[in-house]
């Protein structure tokens, strides 16, 4: 396997090289040091065997070593010239001829060589001949060397590449300068990477991701995670080969997952890290485009799946760059994405396209019970309320673009009819946001706005008896855990929906309405709940009487009962007649009324208590003033 190579050091593997260099240098130094005592033991008339006219053998020496020192420079110029191919941002030529060699490198060989030759002239001309051996043997020792190093580049191209890629990995682990390896590396890559098969695009995924981790490690800043993440999905994303955004569309899922999966591992080095990873915002469009250029058949071939795309990246946001009331952008892409899922699905049954409808259906069913291990406690309610808003978009999509009984199975029959106990309040925003928007797109909004055919489709699937069913599940199972609620829930889904609001398609402006819709979605469901839970202050509690007084006008009132008759058909699973539905609005409406009659009454004494109070300060001390 190709991630082996990675458990080899590199430094372990140089050792070896490192041996052979010193073996030459010594052997050619005490090669030269035995021929200078020779010729200082003939100086002394000590001679082992007689030469006959040594000057011109030492001349016939020197002319060869002469010859074999500019053929060794030929034979490295002739090689290097011709490897001009690089892996994984390292040029071969320059690894093998400087890179690889310790001390001998190549660039060194040369100037020993030429200054061998120099020595050996200087010892012709003084006369110690065997010195001039000597420099011509330890010459060839050195130039063998050379020949061995540069001869093994031509052992094969997974060879070359197995040692270079640990090189790569020891300029990763110990080295500083991390953009530069980076853009390197990546430069390499984009040329091989449309032809790569899945183990190559592993590995190198295995490589660009340690080169992550340790810049996370040892520079705690984003900038240039950022930059080189973002060039290389770019460049697969918009490759025009599907091959090829197949492989951009699982880069930016398994680089989510391997920040997911370094936090897990390093929480308290997390902490320290300046900026966010904002990959997924600077790639979005380009990532739904590949969607829509590979196709549903081949995504799922591939094993896509959003929801787990999402996830990582609201773990990531939760973790690197949260802060507390502020916009996220990567938060804003999921959705985008989400929003047209729905086209996306249009699209692929248009072409007719298998689609593997479980898994769609399945993306907008989680309850949110167990999600939130391993968040920051801080940023657990915005790693909540972010997956509700991605489950909001992909509903939204699917119904705008038709994909209804997606909705249907996924959301009210596989998911919220087959709750018995409700545990989190992220479920109960989810069902009431999802609802009380089916409810304004189905019965509020007029037809400048929606289509009249989409609005009496959504209509028909919210009053259908399983949907009714599953609704009305949902909010028996929420009466019994009731201090889930709080009065500030239709704010919360107030300040979601306002941004959802429909317009003319031909206007730029018309009245808002959905501030309303939510006000009057609200104070029935909470009705509702009322009769159901054992809480009998639950209904005074929750309804605010700034908001809700306003409706005890007789005018108001009889228009609350008219919507009330619409929200009965979405929670109606009796088959009641129109009588006994305007009946049943009526008791709803006392039962309104009555509380809040109470609840407002009070609410005048208390203010009249607190300005005869400010009254009477005011006096005395007015009073004071004159004495």
């Amino acid at each position: 396997m190709k991630e082996d190579r990675l458990n080899i050091n590199w430094e372990t593997h140089r050792k070896g090289i490192k041996k052979k260099e010193f073996i030459v240098i010594f052997s050619s130094f005490f090669i030269m040091l035995f021929g200078f005592v020779c010729d200082l033991l003939v100086l002394k008339g000590c001679n082992f065997f007689v030469v006959r006219d040594i000057n011109n053998v030492s001349l016939v020496s020197l002319q060869i070593q002469a010859t074999i020192t500019t053929l060794t420079l030929t034979i490295i110029a002739l090689l290097s010239g011709n490897i001009t191919d690089s892996y994984m941002g390292i040029s071969i030529s320059a690894y093998f001829l400087e890179l690889r060699p310790v001390i001998l490198k190549q660039s060194r060989i040369i100037i020993l060589e030429f200054a061998a030759l120099a020595l050996s002239v200087v010892f012709h001309i003084v006369g110690f001949y065997n010195s001039v051996f000597s420099c011509l043997i330890a010459s060839m020792f050195i130039i063998i060397m050379a020949i061995f190093e540069i001869y093994a580049v031509f052992k094969g191209r997974k060879n070359s590449e197995d040692e270079i890629s640990l090189y790569v990995n020891y300029l990763i682990e110990e080295k500083d300068n991390y953009l530069e390896i980076g853009k390197n590396f990546l430069y390499d890559w984009k040329k091989i990477v449309v032809d790569q098969s899945v183990e190559e695009f592993d590995f190198y995924l295995q490589m660009f991701f340690s080169l992550i981790n340790n810049i996370f490690l040892n520079h705690k800043k984003t900038d240039e995670i950022n930059e080189l993440a973002e060039s290389i999905a770019l460049f697969l994303l918009t490759n025009e080969s599907a091959n090829c955004k197949c492989k951009g569309v699982n880069f930016v899922i398994k680089f989510y997952e391997n920040v997911c999966i370094w936090i897990s591992c390093n929480q308290e080095v997390v902490k320290e890290i300046e900026g966010s990873i904002s990959l997924i915002s600077l790639v979005y469009k380009e990532l739904y485009s590949a969607f829509m250029a590979v196709g549903v058949e081949r995504l799922e071939r591939e094993n896509f799946q959003f929801d787990d795309l999402a996830e990582y990246v609201f773990r990531v946001v939760s973790w690197i760059g949260y802060l507390e009331n502020k916009h996220s952008f990567e938060v804003t892409a999921i959705n985008y994405i989400a929003r047209f899922l729905g086209r996306f699905l249009k699209v692929e049954n248009k072409k007719g396209n298998i689609i593997n409808s479980s898994y769609w259906k399945s993306i907008i069913m989680d309850n949110y019970d167990y999600l939130v291990y391993g968040i920051p406690e801080e940023s657990k309610t915005f790693y909540k309320d972010s997956l509700v808003l991605r489950d909001f978009n992909i509903i939204f999509g699917y119904l705008f673009d038709g994909q209804l009984e997606y909705v249907i199975d996924g959301f009210f029959l596989d998911g919220i009819s087959e709750i018995y106990e409700i545990k989190d309040e992220s479920l109960v925003f989810k069902t009431m946001l999802i609802h009380c928007y089916m409810y304004y797109l189905a019965y509020r909004e007029s037809n400048e706005c929606i289509e009249k055919t989409l609005q009496e489709n959504i209509k028909k699937m919210i009053t259908e008896k399983s949907v009714v069913e599953s609704i009305n599940n949902f909010y028996y199972c929420l009466s019994k855990k009731d201090t889930l609620l709080d009065d500030d829930f239709e704010n919360k889904i107030r300040s979601t929906l306002s941004s959802y609001e429909l317009s003319p398609e031909h206007c730029n402006s018309k009245t808002s309405i959905i501030d309303g819709v939510i006000r009057d979605y609200c104070l029935y469901v909470t009705i509702l709940i009322s009769r159901c839970s054992h809480d009998n202050g639950l209904l005074e509690r929750l309804l605010n009487v700034q908001e809700y007084s306003p409706l005890l006008k007789n005018s108001r009132l009889e228009e609350l009962k008219k919507k009330f008759v619409n929200l009965h058909s979405m929670f109606n699973k009796e088959n009641l007649s129109d009588d006994e539905v305007k009946k049943k609005s009526e008791e709803m409406i006392c039962i309104f009324t009555s509380v809040m009659k109470e609840k407002y009454k009070k609410y005048i004494c208390d203010i009249a208590e607190n300005i005869q109070k400010d009254f009477s300060v005011k006096n005395i001390k007015g009073k004071r003033q004159i004495i």
